[in-house]
């Protein structure tokens, strides 16, 4: 059974320095691990922070947070620790932000040509269905606490959106262009209308999208475009 540990420096042990999953039995078992690797001469940025402190002649200490869980907890313990251990503050060494993703490891343009040549060499994996089902029963079950939730707000409060080159909206107008939807079944419909009639606003939020539209106004090449995807949309 997977566990969730944790790195630390006997030269500060209020620091956390890395979060990871591991397999192992102990944590001691672990720690060898990234000590060999470190040893072996890995660029990894916890092993030569490993390397560096064992040097200066401090221990680096491996301690476990949570174990006797499934692998799919472990992911989602792993990014929760993650993310809370960030914000508080802890210089992590972790190149991603765990799970079973990269999510939030940064490349150089050089590496992603390279990743980009090797995936179109690789044949697709198409997941069965059995895989499927147990990601979304997992992704169904899973849920922030309020504290981690109110941390994510107060991260994503004041972060400028993502912005698509002139380029790139280009290339997607092109893509999209001719491409017609598959119209819905009634099955698909019966199923949309009852998740809608299940969703209720509160009245604050309620104030909050009235207000932010008053005052809003639209061009009339846009109102054109509204007024064609409305008439599409009751085609179908």
């Amino acid at each position: 059974m997977p566990c969730v540990y944790i790195l630390q420096s006997s030269k500060d042990l209020a620091a956390i320095r890395y979060v990871g999953i591991s397999h192992h039995e102990t944590p001691d078992h672990r720690l060898l691990k990234h000590i060999t690797s470190a040893r072996a001469g890995s660029n990894y940025a916890v092993h030569q922070w490993i390397r560096k402190h064992i040097s200066q002649g401090h221990t680096v200490t491996c301690a476990t947070v949570i174990a006797g869980i499934s692998w799919e907890e472990a992911y989602a313990c792993e990014k929760e620790l993650i993310l809370e251990l960030k914000v508080s503050g802890h210089n992590l060494l972790n190149r991603t932000d765990g799970g079973l993703g990269a999510l939030g490891r940064k490349v150089s343009e050089e590496t992603r040509k390279k990743m980009s040549d090797a995936a179109k060499k690789r044949p697709g994996r198409k997941q069965s269905k059995e895989e499927k089902e147990k990601r979304r029963e997992f992704m169904l079950g899973f849920k922030h606490s309020e504290e981690t939730k109110k941390k994510l707000s107060q991260m994503a409060k004041g972060k400028p959106g993502r912005k698509h080159t002139a380029e790139t909206i280009e290339k997607i107008k092109a893509k999209q262009t001719g491409v017609k939807r598959k119209p819905l079944t009634q099955e698909h419909k019966d199923k949309l209308a009852e998740a809608s009639s299940k969703h209720t606003h509160s009245e604050e939020t309620r104030l909050k999208m009235s207000k932010s539209q008053k005052g809003r106004t639209f061009s009339d090449k846009t109102r054109r475009k509204m007024s064609e995807a409305a008439k599409n949309r009751r085609k179908t």
